[in-house]
């Protein structure tokens, strides 16, 4: 009753523009969200050198799915193993970047050599970026 009474009450001239300006808001979101995470990014080859690396230890990442009502809750568990993060900083742009790998997979990388980096680079203009390393191999 108190909800009818105070939609009674609303002018429909200061409404409108109230609701469409919203409108147009979540239609930027959208646009912006759709640019930074689904639509495709160019993949760039280059070179760096590796300055550092690290060893990371196995981890478990847990899960967690709630069925539409909320009554059944279902949980996926994923081992992680044991890693080696490089950090690579490239040499066009002189930025840093991250990639880790298995330890039987890093046997053959050491810190100072040189390498080729396939990355994409994801961002909402002035606001966020991030580079992602999708493969790393020894230089030649």
């Amino acid at each position: 009753m108190l909800t009818s009474t105070l939609w009674a009450r609303v002018n429909p001239r200061v409404a409108m523009p109230v609701f469409f300006g919203l409108a147009l808001i979540m239609c930027a979101a959208a646009v912006l969200l759709y640019v930074a995470f689904v639509c495709p990014a160019a993949r760039v080859s280059e070179s760096g050198v590796i300055t550092a690396k690290q060893i990371l230890p196995a981890r478990t990442i847990v899960r967690r799915q709630a069925s539409p009502r909320r009554e059944l809750w279902t949980t996926n568990e994923f081992e992680l193993p044991d890693r080696i993060e490089f950090q690579i900083r490239l040499e066009r742009s002189s930025e840093q970047v991250r990639y880790a790998l298995p330890v039987n997979a890093a046997a053959g990388y050491e810190v100072g050599q040189q390498v080729n980096v396939t990355y994409e680079r994801r961002s909402i203009p002035l606001i966020w970026s991030r580079v992602y390393v999708r493969e790393m191999t020894p230089a030649e």
